[in-house]
């Protein structure tokens, strides 16, 4: 076996150069270590597995799994521990499976919550849920937003063309296309303002099947 000798010299300074040249001072990524600020999961082990005691701040999270598994669980508890830490929180529930009665047995303070139903008009559309998202993001008031779920968001596109391409999958295709766009100026929010998104998303096998079916 032949070995491989690791030449542990520091960056060339002509190559910083470069890049800050071409590039800009922040492509030098810095060394700086900072704690993580966490929000609990509401689970000592999902807490462990995720290593650092929960989700950080300044990210966004996407809790994915199949129909039944615990997602909305999660996320509830999660909205607790947030409060727990003073935040405030924003849940859109778009799939109606906000339980006023387990939110309140697993101590959710309602004055410290919003919650967001969609409905089936103007609201539920994917673009109109996506600028909420955005703007609670902007807003000093919520650290907490989440998205139940990512699937069922419905795009103004799908309602416009009557529902023809649904059993084809097109509406996650249209889906699809609408995220990026969002995403790079969620990014940008929950960085700057130390927010929290969670996104509940589901699996399923069949792309081609009905909304609710796995």
């Amino acid at each position: 076996m032949s070995k491989v000798k690791i030449d542990n010299k520091p960056i060339d300074d002509t190559y910083l150069a470069y890049i800050r040249e071409k590039i800009g001072e922040d492509a030098i990524g810095s060394k700086e270590v900072k704690p993580y600020e966490v929000i609990s999961s509401g689970s000592l082990i999902l807490d462990k597995i995720l290593g650092i005691g929960g989700f950080p701040l300044c990210s966004i999270v996407e809790i994915w799994g199949r129909e039944g598994s615990g997602k909305t669980s999660i996320a509830m508890n999660t909205a607790k521990e947030a409060q727990r830490k003073g935040y405030y929180v924003l849940y859109i529930d778009v799939e109606g499976h906000f339980d006023n009665n387990y939110a309140q047995a697993i101590g959710i303070d309602f004055d410290k919550i919003f919650i967001q139903k969609t409905g089936s008009g103007e609201n539920s559309f994917a673009e109109n849920i996506l600028q909420s998202i955005e703007k609670a993001l902007m807003d000093s008031k919520y650290t907490l937003i989440v998205l139940d779920s990512l699937p069922v968001i419905m795009p103004r596109k799908w309602f416009e063309d009557g529902m023809i391409d649904y059993d084809k999958g097109g509406q996650f295709a249209v889906i699809a296309s609408l995220i990026p766009k969002p995403l790079a100026s969620f990014n940008k929010y929950v960085e700057s303002k130390k927010k929290l998104l969670l996104i509940l998303n589901q699996a399923r096998a069949n792309i081609g099947g009905s909304m609710y079916s796995p």
